[in-house]
């Protein structure tokens, strides 16, 4: 999601660490609000969050440990992310067309896969989609029946006490 306008971690912390004097450090640190402290906190444990799917790569062990930390946090990402522009001109005309048919339905679909120019194409989905429309990958949830079927595979599925204590670990 490399062309959404959201600030990336890494420079937000690093300027709420510039912001902290240097010298005398940590008692700055101590000396913050718990409100402060917790926004630091926070903006560390993203940084080491990698929800991210290599091209061709299948989901694995971060991607689930990524939507339990999602769900842990009640992170509500449709209400802080819009899809821009730039990723649907990105993405394939009949991936395109196919969002467009399962999000608004057909004759929507139908009417845009008329239309020949790809950015064209890519202003009219994103002025159609709803509202809090997610790319499937960042739908917390997404990873779910693919991790059920990769542990069938490996004959490794969790029974009803497995999953029960994984809830509560």
């Amino acid at each position: 999601m490399t062309t959404s306008d959201v600030q990336a971690v890494e420079e937000t912390m690093a300027t709420c660490f510039a912001s902290i004097p240097e010298e005398g450090r940590f008692e700055a640190i101590r000396a913050m609000t718990g409100d402060d402290k917790m926004a630091l906190l926070a903006g560390l444990v993203a940084m080491t969050v990698d929800g991210t799917v290599f091209s061709g790569g299948r989901p694995g062990t971060r991607h689930h440990h990524f939507e339990q930390i999602a769900r842990a946090s009640g992170v509500d990402i449709a209400s802080r992310w819009k899809a821009p522009i730039a990723l649907f001109e990105k993405m394939r005309r009949a991936a395109l067309i196919d969002v467009l048919r399962e999000e608004v339905g057909a004759p929507s679909a139908e009417n845009c896969a008329t239309i020949k120019k790809k950015t064209d194409l890519a202003v009219n989905i994103s002025e159609r989609l709803p509202a809090g429309w997610l790319p499937a990958p960042m739908q917390i949830g997404a990873f779910d029946q693919a991790d059920e079927a990769m542990d069938d595979q490996d004959g490794e599925g969790l029974d009803e006490e497995d999953m029960a204590e994984n809830e509560h670990a």
